[in-house]
């Protein structure tokens, strides 16, 4: 059985590294660009979001568009369906058609709506006014805009983009807690690898399926220690190096204690001559 360490470690060291590589530079180098490229989505104008059969939310949520496919070519769009908030008062506006309209001088861009119907209620009152339009402009509010380096420092604010490098500067638990899963992964790979030479060592007795249902169990068991250890230590309930040894140095002290068993029940018995006088 000892025999087989060094093939296991052959393939166990390179898989650690590359998982190490993952998880300490690939995996938040990831993250940060998914937040970068959220943060710009969220940057956007609103002008460049509308979509025609999707609802669209503008100026922070008080107003609310839903716009048809135009029907003919002279419009941009068919029907449009508004709702706003302004002060007491909810404003509810049914269009025949609209069109985008820029203005050119002050780069503001608007929604100017075609013949329809307004709606007003006074927000906790029976007050109700309707009245009808010919042509009503409404304005596209533009996001502020906000530097590269601005949206960058705010996609690293999330804890899972955060560069290694960040995560120990910050010396905080929360980024503790993400310093121990990520040193710890690659030490779980190895031990896991370790202790599937004991572990796949079917007893005859027990069959084949015990020692695959004990191998789950123990892969189950330390990653969901691993998580316990992790939330300990967001929560200052532990120390960070304390965490990291406690889990990983309880399973390589497993994997000793396996093979020595392994080994002690397979080592041949002396025999023991008996003379007769």
């Amino acid at each position: 059985m000892v025999d087989w360490i060094k093939p296991v470690l052959r393939i166990a060291v390179p898989v650690s590294v590359l998982i190490a590589i993952l998880t300490i530079v690939t995996s938040p180098w990831a993250y940060l660009q998914i937040e970068e490229y959220k943060q710009r989505y969220a940057q956007r104008s609103d002008f460049s979001k509308v979509v025609e059969g999707q609802f669209l939310e503008t100026d922070g949520g008080n107003r609310v568009f839903f716009i048809e496919p135009s029907t003919n070519n002279k419009h941009q769009f068919g029907r449009i369906f508004a709702r706003e908030v302004k002060e007491e008062w909810i404003g509810i506006l049914n269009a025949d058609y609209g069109d985008f309209v820029t203005n050119y001088e002050t780069g503001e861009r608007f929604i100017e709506l075609g013949p329809g119907t307004r709606y007003d209620i006074r927000i906790g009152t029976p007050e109700f006014r309707a009245s009808k339009f010919n042509s009503v402009t409404m304005n596209i509010n533009r996001k502020s805009a906000y530097t590269d380096e601005q949206i960058r420092n705010q996609a690293l604010d999330k804890i899972k983009a955060r560069p290694f490098t960040k995560l120990i500067e910050d010396n905080n638990p929360r980024s503790d807690s993400q310093i121990l899963w990520k040193l710890s992964l690659p030490i779980a790979a190895l031990n896991l690898a370790l202790l599937a030479i004991p572990l796949g060592s079917v007893n005859p007795r027990m069959g084949k399926s015990a020692d695959v249902f004990m191998a789950a169990l123990v892969g189950m068991l330390y990653m969901n220690l691993l998580n316990v250890m992790r939330g300990w230590v967001a929560s200052e309930q532990i120390n960070l190096w304390l965490g990291i040894i406690s889990v990983n140095g309880l399973f390589t002290a497993l994997a000793v204690f396996l093979f020595w068993y392994k080994v002690r029940i397979r080592k041949p018995k002396k025999s023991h001559e008996h003379s007769t006088v």
